[in-house]
């Protein structure tokens, strides 16, 4: 589906307007390590930033992004050790929010899902901070998780 807009980019860097994936792949395209970008389409998809993948999706009717990053734990895990892990995360931060998903094969995942808001736009420097913010914090919400879990288990 190719992405349209009723509304042309304004002639000011700071002038907010719609966010299209094409301008989050811009936005995505300036991080360091450079992104491999090919697996966005128009509606969202995967993008890798050095060793880890990244879900990119808008949802809402296109008010909001979502970038997500995930860790696939042990399958033997403990769910119980699993949840206090991301419980402890979200009483502290509020973004990004971490939960535990169960997958088709009843493992675990754990996801760090970061919002953006759009609805009214963005202009493109308030895009990239937020793209640039997006994908470290949930390499580091997820990051915490796992070091939580693991302390769990060598204190059990």
């Amino acid at each position: 589906m190719t992405e349209t807009t009723l509304h042309s980019a304004p002639e000011g860097k700071e002038d907010p307007y719609p966010v299209s994936m094409s301008r989050v792949k811009a936005a995505l395209a300036k991080l360091q390590p450079q992104p491999d970008l090919s697996g966005v389409a128009d509606e969202g998809g995967t993008v890798q930033v050095g060793d880890r993948t990244y879900s990119i999706s808008f949802f809402g009717r296109r008010d909001y992004l979502s970038v997500r990053s995930n860790w696939d734990p042990n399958p033997q895990s403990s769910a119980r050790s699993l949840f206090r892990a991301v419980n402890s995360w979200n009483r502290f931060r509020h973004f990004p929010t971490a939960y535990v998903d169960r997958k088709k094969d009843d493992s675990f995942t754990v996801v760090a899902d970061m919002v953006i808001h759009c609805r009214h736009g963005l202009s493109d420097l308030q895009l990239d901070e937020e793209v640039a913010h997006a994908i470290p914090c949930c390499a580091q919400a997820i990051d915490y998780v796992q070091w939580a879990y693991e302390q769990m288990q060598i204190d059990q």
